[in-house]
């Protein structure tokens, strides 16, 4: 810590999880979309100068990796990566963010939020009949959360991915519509700010072609879109990944 430093407050926002990929599947049977990654969690205090050692190891949690696109005929999405948290010493430290499940033939889960003083959002989740994916959840301190893979039905219609989660500091990422336009990402908050990041949207899911990839989430904190569902004979979606995570450390004299 810096000599004369009176109090010292520090300000940490996990990374943000990744999204699952997205169910590649027969034609008549349900294929559910890739579920969003949780945001990253964030964790605050103001601790006395005195009770600190003079120097403190700082970690920063990095974004979790998208669930990888599926490839093979009748195979269920695969989940992402957490979000690792970040940390300050043994004094303060943010959880991990949990990521989005894979797609399957009844479920494509959000990713939990870890733990916090300010716990992240939670993922957006698949429908369970295969219809669009379910929309991110803000975030204020943590890191918003992504959007849901958009799945297709037993009836074989195929649809759209969900918006991503938003903040005050930036907006959400949009989702994907079928066989048209991809996802975005968020925008990103200012370098160094600490500010939460927003999540990515969902891919839409398609009959016709290769399903779309989740957008990823950006810093600070999160979650990556899911991947959508697809046909087999076509890769489904990859989950998008999660934004990364930051430390900001304020001594005060």
């Amino acid at each position: 810590m810096p000599t004369g430093a009176v109090a010292v407050a520090v300000l940490l926002v996990g990374g943000g999880a990744g999204g699952g990929s997205g169910r590649r599947g027969a034609a008549g049977t349900v294929r559910c979309g890739g579920g969003g990654g949780a945001g990253g969690s964030g964790a605050f205090r103001l601790f006395p100068a005195s009770v600190l050692t003079s120097s403190v190891s700082v970690s920063v949690g990095a974004g979790g990796t998208g669930g990888a696109a599926v490839t093979t005929d009748n195979t269920d999405g695969s989940t992402g990566g957490i979000g690792t948290g970040s940390g300050f010493g043994v004094f303060l430290r943010s959880g991990n963010a949990n990521a989005g499940a894979g797609g399957s033939t009844t479920a494509g889960a959000g990713g939990a939020s870890g733990v916090g003083t300010s716990t992240g959002a939670t993922g957006g989740s698949a429908s369970a009949s295969g219809g669009a994916g379910g929309t991110g959840n803000p975030g204020v301190m943590p890191g918003a959360s992504g959007g849901a893979g958009g799945g297709i039905s037993s009836g074989d219609t195929a649809s759209n991915g969900g918006n991503g989660g938003g903040n005050a500091a930036n907006s959400s990422g949009s989702a994907g519509t079928v066989d048209t336009t991809l996802p975005t990402t968020a925008s990103a908050s200012a370098a160094g700010s600490g500010l939460p990041g927003g999540g990515g949207g969902g891919g839409a899911a398609s009959k016709t072609q290769a399903a779309q990839a989740g957008a990823s989430g950006v810093v600070y904190g999160g979650g990556g879109g899911g991947g959508g569902a697809s046909l087999n004979g076509n890769s489904s979606g990859a989950g998008g990944t999660g934004g990364d995570g930051i430390c900001v450390v304020v001594s005060y004299f």
